[in-house]
């Protein structure tokens, strides 16, 4: 999770930079690893989380 942030953080830093999306096979569902996502969806690091198991996630992938 935190390589995933710190990657994101820095394409966000790039102006006009191409949409960064988080692909996982599992994501957190508590403790520190889910307060780092919350912490960095609400920054708008990320512009989409999906996780593959994940049936909705999967139909917003296959819109991109």
């Amino acid at each position: 999770m935190k390589k995933a942030i710190a990657n994101g953080a820095l394409v966000s830093a790039i102006d006009a930079h191409p949409p960064f999306v988080l692909l996982a096979s599992h994501l957190p569902v508590a403790g520190s690893g889910m307060a780092m996502l919350q912490t960095a969806r609400r920054l708008g690091i990320f512009d989409d989380v999906i996780c593959l198991y994940d049936p909705d996630d999967v139909r917003r992938l296959r819109a991109l």
